[in-house]
């Protein structure tokens, strides 16, 4: 547990020696224990560091009201310095966690150095579940995420876009067609995971040294459903960070198809 001051406190686990060091960031409401089929095979290549943001896993809590990814962004700067893991990192990013990773590398662009983003969220799919939370019928609750939440988000990484340089870069999506929630009317999901993966080509493009790959049969959670491949993504971006080279998509071709679900049509 890491105070970070103002009465709250983080809760973080490292495995492994050297440089970069990997920091994971986890999905919306999951913790460090999601990353826990492959972290200590990221600790085999490189010092790795997961933690559990305000309200989550064994952080303490609640986190506070609408707690903007801004504010977690500089709540991991301020982990990262109380706990002493100096840079430079390559941030590790799942879903909503993609957020916080991209504005924290906008905030610290010469202390990011590479980055792994596992079907993460981009202001492409959330402005696509924008527009279907604030459909016809859709209940009170969910328009006030959008306008709480989903609508500031979509601003911030708006705001934090821009080119990487030559950084390198990993960007994955998952094509599994595992179940959705019963909100989502079936056309409405096929076009929002279109979204999302054009969303993530977008992403990838930012940087001149990255790679877009699908994992074919993996649901949301790749680093669960198919762990070989992000490994194998993460040792593409360090290795490239070590030696000043290129990551190479043909290297993440042998897991592409692992993981339990059929591919969407």
């Amino acid at each position: 547990m890491v105070d970070i001051g103002g009465g709250m406190s983080l809760h973080l686990h490292c495995v492994g020696h050297g440089t970069p060091t990997v920091v994971i960031e986890s999905g919306h409401g999951a913790d460090g224990t999601s990353w826990s089929l492959v972290q200590s095979d990221f600790g085999r290549i490189t010092r790795t560091c997961a933690y559990d943001r305000l309200g989550d896993g064994f952080s303490s809590g609640p986190a506070p009201e609408h707690h903007s990814f801004r504010q977690m962004a500089h709540e991991l700067q301020a982990l990262l310095e109380r706990a002493t893991i100096p840079g430079p990192y390559v941030l590790v990013a799942h879903s909503m966690g993609g957020i916080n990773a991209r504005l924290f590398q906008a905030e610290h662009p010469d202390e990011v150095v590479g980055m792994v983003l596992v079907d993460a969220e981009t202001e492409t799919s959330l402005q696509e579940l924008i527009e279907i939370l604030t459909s016809p019928g859709t209940p009170d609750e969910l328009r006030a995420l959008v306008r709480n939440d989903l609508e500031p988000w979509t601003e911030d990484l708006r705001a934090s876009a821009r080119p990487l340089g030559d950084m390198p870069l990993m960007v994955l999506s998952a094509r599994g067609a595992e179940p959705t929630p019963p909100e989502f009317k079936p056309e409405q999901e096929a076009a929002l995971r279109l979204k999302v993966i054009a969303g993530h080509e977008m992403v990838a493009h930012l940087s001149t040294n990255s790679a877009h790959a699908i994992a074919d049969h993996s649901g949301h959670f790749i680093q669960i459903d198919a762990p070989r491949l992000v490994v194998a993504s993460v040792k593409q971006v360090v290795e490239a960070v070590r030696t000043h080279g290129r990551v190479d998509a043909k290297a993440l071709e042998p897991f592409l198809h692992e993981g339990p679900f059929p591919p969407r049509d």
